[in-house]
């Protein structure tokens, strides 16, 4: 079974968008069913300089271990959290 880890959404709350990340098998649509919910995002706006990120690191080292693949954005997430890296051979 083909999985990708990916945002889901955007979800408006009180005026912000904010992204689930989830686990889903890489056929589904983007807003499609999703296997298990690993977090959510919320990127920085005008009024909001900041960006929230809130991820469920165990979930998604699992995930990742059992095969599953990552979205681009996710993966720049975890890059600028520090929590992936990158070999430059």
């Amino acid at each position: 079974m083909n999985l990708v880890i990916r945002l889901k959404g955007p979800f408006n709350s009180k005026g912000a968008k904010i992204f689930k990340v989830v686990l889903i098998k890489k056929a589904k649509a983007q807003n499609g069913e999703s296997i298990s919910v690993l977090g959510s995002y919320a990127p920085a706006t005008k009024a909001q300089q900041l960006k929230y990120v809130n991820l469920n690191l165990v979930g998604i080292r699992k995930a990742l271990s059992e095969g599953a693949e990552l979205s681009q954005k996710v993966a720049k997430l975890l890059l600028d959290a520090n929590i992936l890296s990158v070999n430059k051979n």
